[in-house]
Order: structure tokens, then C-alpha cells, then sequence
């Protein structure tokens, strides 16, 4: 009887606090495997990437009284160095607080590609896919080191993503203050990390805020952009208040918002859309094996109307399209900027597991040994061989 008792009790906690206890989980799961896939772990010396000492030494200045963009420079976004400095205050002569953080990234993107997956299939499944999508990642080419900015940006993508695709799930008219108070947080997060990623969002921003015109319903209207202009404004605030009160905003302009545009160098005639498309054949190429998924999983979404409405869809197509067309139209291809791209691989995950279940019901471990082989990617050669303490 005690026994019974003891057992519903835990059976009660858990549905009380199943997303609590999932996260735990995943956060236990994302500190195991980062342990040995970065280089900022404590299995390794040191994190030999260069960018990343640059971060370092740009979060360590910050937080020793040193300006981003007047005293030292770099062209990042200031979030990304007040990450840095936060794992400086960990560890001051390690990467061992790159590390914690790396890890903790990893949870909250685990845990929004939970509820994502969710969305669409049964909860056994976004399980699985939580274990399917860090394979992928860490152990492709595209990752490397570790601590790159794209990396601390997959946590506010997964997010905004989460509530962009609540708007349109099964014709959901879920969309209000708070959802857009979260979308326009991840949204400023984005700029202060990497700006042209911020056009992942605006597709589904755009459709939701015209449909809403449309239905004239503008008091829901309003109180939405509301929402959206507070997020924006909870996180640009301190940093520009930061920026003011150091005389440095300029700096800041210039090193950031200039510096990147003059970077970019991107216009719309036909010469960048040749070197996108080119640039684009060469990325596929050099990551052919998880964009062939990647674009798999888009196109059946694109096509199938049990997921989401027409409106719905066509956002993700288009905010697909736009996310390449910003990273790659200027003609520059680096490994780790495919990172972003990576997070449209899990609707690729929702067909392939849905068509194995309704023909191998409830064996799932052949859906494992399938993606095993359909997503064995060899290591980077220079990280396995990098030493280890």
C-alpha cells in the first residue's frame, strides 16, 4: 500500500514538473558530451582556436575596465564578450568557464528542440531527437573547436523558433504579448551576437503582423508590437546605456554596425546572386550529407498540410531561403557558419522518425542504427588529434 502510495506520488511530481525534470536531464547530458567534444573542456589544455582567445581577452578587458570597439577591438557583437567575460569570472586563466556556459548553450537548445519536436510528434520521439541532433553538430566538421559565437547564438534561435512556429501550428492563433516580449528578447540577443542572423524570425513576424492588419484586429495588434518593442528594448538597453556611459557608442558603430556592413559588401544585382548560388553549391558540397537532410526535411514540411497552415509553411521556406541568402551572399564561406543552418535539420528529424514508426512500430532502435549511418560524419582531424590532459 505504502509502496502505491510512494509510486503515485512520483508518478504526480513528475507530470508537475516533466519539463523541469527533462531539462535537468538534458543539462546533465549536454555537460557529458561537451566534456569531450570542446575544446574548452577540461580534458583538453586549452582551447588553440584563435578566434576564441580573442573572445577571451575581449570578455577579460570588459570586465577590467577595458572598452569592446575603443580600447580593444574585435568585430563580434557585445553579448558575445560579455559571455566571455562572465566565463573569464569563472576561470581567469582557463577556458573551464567557456566550458559551463558551452554547456549550459547546449541545454536550453536541447531543450527548445524538445518542445519544437514536440509540436509535431509524440514525446518519446523528441526525446530521441534531443540524442540525434548534438551528434550531428559536435561531431561534424562544422563545429571544430567550440566557443564560437554562432554556437551561443543556437539557445535564442531554438527559442525564437519555437514561438515562431506556435503561431501557425494547426491554424494556432497563438500570438501575444508575452510570445512576442520572448521573440523580440531572442532578437536582440541576435544582434548583439551576430546581426544578419536576425532575419531567421522575420518571415513569421511579418506574416503574423499583416494577418493581424488584415482582421483589423489592432488593439492585438499594437499590444503585440508592444510586447515585441520590450523584449527588444530589456536587452539593447543595458548595453546601450553601457556604450552612453563610456563615451563609446560611436566606437561601438563603428566597430560593430560599420565595420561588419563594409564587411558584408552585399548588394542585390544578378553578380550576387551568382556568387550566392555558387557559394551555396560549394557549402552543399563540403557539407553535403546534413544538407541533403537539411533540405529532405524542408521540402517535405513545404508540401505536407497535417504540420502547419499554408502561412506557416511558407515561413519557414522563405526564413530558410533569407537565413542563406544573409550568411553566404557575400561570397564568404567559413565552416562554422553553417552552425545556424544546422537548426532546420530537426523537421528532417520528424519525417524520417515518423516514417520509420509507421513501419517499424515502437522499434526504435532501428531508427537509430539508420540515422547512425545516414549521419556519420568523420571528425575534424586536427580536434581528435589535439591533445588531452
Amino acid at each position: 500500500m505504502q509502496a502505491n502510495i510512494f509510486r503515485n506520488l512520483k508518478f504526480y511530481f513528475f507530470q508537475q514538473h516533466k519539463e523541469f525534470v527533462f531539462f535537468i536531464g538534458f543539462l546533465i547530458y549536454s555537460f557529458i558530451i561537451m566534456f569531450f567534444c570542446t575544446m574548452s573542456s577540461p580534458l583538453y589544455y586549452t582551447n588553440t582556436w584563435n578566434d576564441v582567445n580573442i573572445y577571451f581577452t575581449m570578455g577579460k578587458g570588459l570586465f577590467n575596465g577595458k572598452v569592446p570597439y575603443r580600447d580593444l577591438f574585435d568585430h563580434k557583437g557585445p553579448l558575445l564578450y560579455f559571455i566571455y567575460g562572465i566565463g573569464y569570472l569563472i576561470s581567469n586563466n582557463s577556458f573551464f568557464g567557456i566550458y559551463i556556459l558551452e554547456s549550459l548553450s547546449l541545454a536550453f537548445s536541447l531543450f527548445f528542440i524538445y518542445k519544437i519536436v514536440h509540436l509535431f510528434t509524440k514525446e518519446k520521439f523528441s526525446l530521441l531527437i534531443i540524442f540525434i541532433y548534438p551528434a550531428v553538430l559536435l561531431n561534424s566538421k562544422i563545429f571544430r573547436y567550440g566557443g564560437s559565437v554562432e554556437e551561443f547564438m543556437l539557445p535564442f534561435i531554438f527559442i525564437g523558433l519555437f514561438y515562431s512556429l506556435l503561431i501557425f501550428f494547426n491554424n494556432s492563433s497563438t500570438f501575444n504579448f508575452k510570445s512576442n516580449f520572448i521573440m523580440g528578447y531572442c532578437t536582440a540577443a541576435i544582434i548583439l551576437l551576430k546581426i544578419n542572423i536576425i532575419i531567421i524570425f522575420f518571415p513569421f513576424l511579418a506574416v503574423a503582423f499583416f494577418m493581424l492588419l488584415k482582421t483589423k484586429k489592432y488593439k492585438t495588434f499594437s499590444l503585440n508590437i508592444a510586447g515585441y518593442t520590450f523584449g527588444l528594448f530589456v536587452i539593447l538597453f543595458p548595453f546601450l546605456f553601457y556604450f552612453l556611459r563610456t563615451n563609446s557608442l560611436f566606437d561601438a558603430y563603428k566597430g560593430y554596425i560599420k565595420f561588419n556592413t563594409l564587411y558584408a559588401d552585399m548588394n542585390l544585382n544578378i553578380g550576387t546572386v551568382m556568387t550566392f548560388i555558387k557559394t551555396i553549391i560549394s557549402v552543399i558540397y563540403k557539407n553535403y550529407t546534413v544538407s541533403i537532410i537539411i533540405f529532405f526535411g524542408i521540402a517535405v514540411f513545404a508540401f505536407r498540410n497535417n504540420y502547419m497552415n499554408i502561412q506557416g509553411r511558407f515561413c519557414l521556406v522563405f526564413s530558410f531561403i533569407l537565413l542563406l541568402f544573409m550568411i553566404y551572399g557575400t561570397g564568404r564561406s567559413y565552416r562554422y557558419n553553417y552552425i545556424p543552418v544546422t537548426v532546420f535539420i530537426i523537421f528532417a528529424f520528424i519525417i524520417l522518425i515518423e516514417l520509420f514508426h509507421s513501419y517499424k512500430k515502437n522499434k526504435l532502435y532501428i531508427i537509430y542504427l539508420y540515422l547512425y549511418n545516414i549521419i556519420k560524419i568523420q571528425p575534424e582531424d586536427d580536434f581528435m588529434k589535439a591533445e588531452t590532459l
